[in-house]
């Protein structure tokens, strides 16, 4: 999704769930994209149909305009480790972050 329409999702999303839903995505980390594998995963994303539009440093700036309180942005790596206590360089996806934000501030772990 472009930028817009991303901003679009999120403040529908954070308006029209219970405050006490939680809501969990990857995101593309733009400071990462310009990676030559990463080409590679574009372009396969992209002949799924799922074009790689928008990517961003930073999600939780975002996430606060759109009416969240609470967001855990975690990258691919710490998230493997803590899920399977191993640490593989030649993991693929390590680009993304995993983000995990609700409207309360209630504490939530991932």
């Amino acid at each position: 999704l472009p930028e817009a329409a991303v901003r679009a999702t999120l403040t529908r999303v954070a308006k029209g769930c219970d405050p006490r839903s939680v809501l969990l995505f990857d995101v593309l980390h733009r400071a990462q994209r310009r990676v030559v594998r990463d080409d590679d995963t574009r372009a396969f994303v992209s002949a799924l149909g799922e074009p790689v539009l928008f990517g961003t440093s930073d999600i939780v700036p975002m996430l606060f305009e759109s009416g969240f309180a609470h967001a855990r942005s975690v990258s691919w790596d710490e998230a493997c480790l803590s899920l399977t206590g191993t640490y593989l360089r030649e993991r693929e996806f390590r680009f993304q972050r995993m983000v995990l934000c609700s409207r309360t501030a209630t504490v939530h772990t991932m």
